[in-house]
C-alpha cells in the first residue's frame, strides 16, 4: 500500500509541477522588409519562464488571431517550405521562422508588423512570414497527404522545440529566400545596412530549384511606358534603349546593385520590383523590337536560401550546420537562456 502511495503523490508532483517548467506549445521568404538594430528584451531571471503568443493578422479575413509559438511555427513551415524537403531543412526552416517572430516578440519598443501595427507579424510571405491554417494545408497537399506531410513538419518543429538563432545572445534578423542563384548577399547591399551574420556565402545544389533561373520578355514600347510611369521625365526612346541602359556595380553574391537608363539611375532591387523580376540577379538585353531580362535566383539573397539548405540536408548537413552556415558566428539556443543578470 505504502508503493501505491508513493505513486499517486509522484504523479500529482508531475502534474502540478511539469507544466511550469516548459515553455508552453504556443517571422522573409521575408521579401523587403526593412532589418531593425532595435533592442530586444532580455529576460530577466535564469529561471523565469514565459508563455510565448504570437498576434497574427490574417490578411484574407481582415482579422487578428492569437496563437502559441509552436502551432504559429507550424503553420509558417507549412507555408514557406515544400513538405518533401528533406526533415533537417524543414527543421533549419523551423528554428528561423521561430527566431524572426521571437525577435519581434521581445523587442523593446513592442513593435512588430509595421503594416499592421496591432499585430506582431501578418501572414503575407512579401511582407512578415507567410502562414497557412489547416483548411489551407489541406488545399495545398491534397487530403490524402495532409496527414503525411502536417506529421512530418510538426515533428520538425518539434524536434527543434524553443530553438532560436542568436548572435551575442540577442535574437537575429532571421531572413531567408528561396533561391540565392549559387551566392547569397551581404545584407547591406540589399537593404543598406550591415549585420555581422548576414554575410555573402556560397549556395550549392540549388540548379533543381523550379525559379533558378528566368526569362522575361518585353516590347521596346512596353518596357519604356513602365519606366515612364515611374520616371515621366527620363530621356530614352526605342531608337537609342540599348545604348542607353548601363549596369553598375555587382554585388558579391552577383546582383546588380544599380544601374542607369537614360539619365535615370535606380538600384536593382527598384529594377527588380519596377518589371517584377525574380532577383536582382540579371541581365538585359536588347534585340530588335525586343527586351529579354533573364534572371538567376528567387528572392532578395539575404540569409538562408531554402533550395540552398535542401541540398545540405541531401548531403548529410544537420539543420545545426544549415543554420551556422548562412548565419555566420551565431549560436543556436533555448529560448529559456535567454535573460539577462540579476
Amino acid at each position: 500500500m505504502k508503493w501505491l502511495i508513493n505513486v499517486v503523490l509522484v504523479m500529482v508532483i508531475m502534474i502540478i509541477i511539469f507544466p511550469m517548467v516548459i515553455i508552453r506549445s504556443c517571422g522573409v521568404p521575408v521579401e523587403d522588409e526593412v532589418l531593425s538594430n532595435k533592442p530586444v528584451e532580455r529576460f530577466q531571471a535564469e529561471d523565469e519562464q514565459r508563455d510565448f503568443e504570437v498576434d497574427l493578422y490574417i490578411k484574407s479575413q481582415n482579422r487578428l488571431q492569437r496563437l502559441p509559438l509552436e502551432e504559429y511555427v507550424i503553420g509558417v513551415v507549412a507555408a514557406e517550405m515544400p513538405a518533401a524537403f528533406e526533415m533537417e531543412a524543414l527543421k533549419a526552416q523551423a528554428v528561423v521562422a521561430r527566431t524572426y517572430v521571437v525577435n519581434r516578440l521581445l523587442r523593446l519598443d513592442k513593435t512588430g508588423c509595421s503594416e499592421y501595427p496591432s499585430a506582431h507579424v501578418c501572414d503575407q510571405s512579401d511582407h512578415c512570414q507567410g502562414w497557412i491554417d489547416q483548411r489551407a494545408m489541406e488545399d495545398k497537399w491534397g487530403k490524402i497527404n495532409y496527414y503525411k506531410y502536417i506529421r512530418k513538419i510538426s515533428a520538425a518543429v518539434e524536434k527543434t522545440g524553443g530553438q532560436i538563432i542568436v548572435y551575442d545572445n540577442s535574437p537575429i534578423e532571421a531572413v531567408f529566400h528561396s533561391t540565392s542563384g549559387g551566392k547569397t548577399e551581404n545584407s547591406e547591399d540589399v537593404w543598406n545596412k550591415a549585420l555581422p551574420y548576414l554575410r555573402s556565402v556560397v549556395s550549392d545544389g540549388e540548379e533543381k530549384a523550379p525559379k533558378f533561373t528566368d526569362t522575361k520578355t518585353f516590347s521596346v514600347s512596353d518596357f519604356i511606358s513602365i519606366l515612364e510611369r515611374r520616371f515621366p521625365s527620363i530621356k530614352v526612346d526605342g531608337k537609342n534603349l540599348k545604348d542607353s541602359i548601363r549596369l553598375g556595380e555587382i554585388t558579391e553574391g552577383g546582383r546588380v546593385k544599380d544601374l542607369t537608363i537614360g539619365d535615370v539611375t535606380l538600384t536593382g532591387n527598384e529594377f527588380r520590383q519596377l518589371y517584377d523580376l525574380n532577383s536582382a540577379n540579371f541581365k538585359i538585353k536588347v534585340t530588335g523590337n525586343q527586351v529579354v531580362i533573364t534572371t538567376i535566383g528567387y528572392g532578395h539573397g539575404v540569409g538562408m536560401s531554402q533550395y540552398g539548405a535542401n541540398g545540405m540536408a541531401e548531403k548529410g548537413s544537420s539543420y545545426r550546420e544549415i543554420l551556422r552556415h548562412y548565419y555566420k558566428d551565431t549560436d543556436i539556443i533555448h529560448l529559456n537562456e535567454l535573460y539577462s543578470a540579476r
